[in-house]
């Protein structure tokens, strides 16, 4: 009971820090702080197995691919873990690829670093006087470098911690903070229950600088600009400064079928596991998560996986959306083994997103 107690204190220190980053909802009455955050490239699934289980999973992952989810996993993975992950999004327009690397030091304590990059195709520079193009070519992207640490502080309990230096640009302007993340999981000793309490993406404000935001201005017609004898006066344009995402997450997770399971245990060859998470974000109202999943580990040294998903959302005029995958576990060893995960999401109003992920341990 007094590991329970720490761990509901432990969220709502986490949904304290969250509400101490407020945004300013002055001019934005019931409009529910929509498009007041950057880096939004944060809120994508980062993974095959988060997209294909409606990012409802924040438990058992077994290999580096936690550091994108629970990062107190990753004390968890035997000897070394790579993983990567390539998405195509929306016909193609963005390409994002996940990295990450994970290693143990310690019987509970892991070490992992992640990156994360979307970025778009060149696109021509267009302007009134060149419509059809200026032959000037320039990129969008993303970017998240990472480093963590996971640590099982006891049997049942684990908890981890992630910092990242992230970025957006767009030609020569750009925006850079620093954020964190704290991560913890408990388990139960029934039905292998697991309850995760997650907070991502807290840090400073930030806002947009570069060569592109400088403008020749005419001070001479009485700008109020103190020297107002320079018909060229260069001036730098000031932004508003905006916040990453900060996201809460509670999540749980336990096995309806299979040996860990409460209900139907006498089948020692099939897990079935179910996913629930429940999201709130600083930018837009709560959303729930669910998964689930089905794994055959019937075949000597394989584990073969059928995956669904399903995201609701309060928001009206977002779409609710089924997501589907599949996985496949090749044991080569005790020590080493490939993971290669595939997921399926639909959109209301854009072409679907297909999602391809392979690990390695070792």
């Amino acid at each position: 009971m007094k590991k329970l107690s720490i761990i509901f204190l432990l969220i709502a220190c986490m949904a304290s820090f969250a509400l101490a980053q407020d945004v300013d909802t002055s001019a934005q009455a019931d409009t529910n702080n929509r498009g007041m955050s950057g880096f939004t490239f944060l809120k994508l699934p980062a993974t095959a197995r988060q997209a294909a289980l409606g990012e409802a999973i924040y438990s058992n992952d077994i290999s580096a691919s936690a550091m994108f989810g629970n990062i107190s996993e990753i004390a968890d993975i035997k000897g070394t873990s790579m993983y990567y992950t390539n998405i195509m999004l929306y016909d193609n327009l963005f390409q994002v690829s996940n990295f990450a690397l994970t290693t143990k030091i310690s019987e509970r304590m892991a070490l992992g670093v992640m990156a994360q990059y979307l970025t778009t195709d060149p696109i021509e520079i267009t302007t009134l006087d060149d419509p059809d193009g200026t032959d000037i070519d320039y990129k969008y992207h993303d970017m998240a470098l990472g480093v963590g640490m996971g640590y099982r502080v006891t049997r049942r309990f684990s908890i981890g911690m992630k910092a990242k230096f992230v970025e957006e640009k767009i030609y020569n302007t750009s925006a850079t903070a620093f954020l964190f993340d704290v991560s913890t999981l408990y388990r139960l000793q029934y039905s292998n229950i697991k309850i995760a309490a997650i907070l991502e993406n807290y840090g400073t404000d930030t806002k947009f600088s570069g060569n592109d935001l400088w403008r020749q201005v005419d001070t001479t017609t009485g700008s109020g600009i103190p020297d107002e004898t320079d018909p060229d006066r260069p001036v730098e344009m000031n932004t508003k400064e905006f916040g990453a995402p900060i996201k809460i997450v509670v999540g749980i997770s336990g096995d309806f079928l299979g040996s860990n399971s409460a209900f139907l245990n006498d089948m020692d060859d099939h897990v079935g596991t179910l996913y629930a998470s429940m999201f709130k974000t600083n930018d837009q109202k709560e959303s729930f998560h669910l998964g689930m999943e089905y794994q055959f580990i019937g075949l000597e040294g394989f584990q073969f996986a059928l995956r669904g998903g399903y995201i609701m959302y309060q928001e009206e005029d977002w779409e609710n959306r089924f997501s589907a995958g599949a996985g496949l576990v090749a044991h080569m060893s005790d020590t080493y083994a490939l993971v290669i995960d595939y997921a399926y999401k639909t959109h209301e109003d854009l072409d679907e997103s297909h999602v391809f992920s392979v690990g390695f341990n070792f």
